[in-house]
C-alpha cells in the first residue's frame, strides 16, 4: 500500500494521496517508519520533481517527514535548494526551520549552499 503513496508522490497526484490517506489515514505515519525500504520518503521525490501541491498536502499532515534523510543524508530542504525552488524550500523551512542546519554526507547544509 505505501507504494501508492509513493506514487502519488512521484505523479505528483494530489488527488491520488488523499484517496489513499482517506483509505489508510496512518500511511505517512508509517511511511516515517519503512522509508528505508524506499530509500526516500514520498516527500524526497515530491520535492526532486518539483511537485508543489503535494508537499504542501504532506507538510500539513505530517511536517516530521521534512526530518528525514535520504541514503546520501539529505533531507527534503536539501534537495529542493539544490533545485533553486524557492517556493518549495520556503514550504519546508517554514515547516521544519532546525533543518536548514542539519548536514548530508559532504557536511553541507542547506544554508551553505547558499540559498538560504
Amino acid at each position: 500500500m505505501e507504494r501508492w503513496l509513493h506514487d502519488a508522490a512521484i505523479e505528483g497526484n494530489v488527488n491520488m494521496l488523499l484517496n489513499f490517506l482517506n483509505e489508510d489515514p496512518v500511511a505517512l505515519e508509517r511511511s516515517c517508519v519503512l522509508f528505508r525500504v524506499y530509500a526516500e520518503t514520498p516527500l524526497h521525490k515530491a520535492v526532486m520533481l518539483g511537485h508543489l501541491d503535494i508537499v504542501r498536502e504532506i507538510l500539513n499532515r505530517k511536517p516530521s517527514l521534512a526530518s528525514k534523510v535520504n541514503l546520501q543524508k539529505s533531507t527534503s530542504l536539501h534537495l529542493a535548494t539544490a533545485t533553486d525552488n524557492v517556493e518549495m524550500v520556503a514550504l519546508l523551512f517554514n515547516a521544519y526551520p532546525a533543518m536548514c542546519l542539519a548536514c548530508d554526507q559532504y557536511r553541507r547544509n542547506s544554508c551553505v549552499n547558499g540559498k538560504l
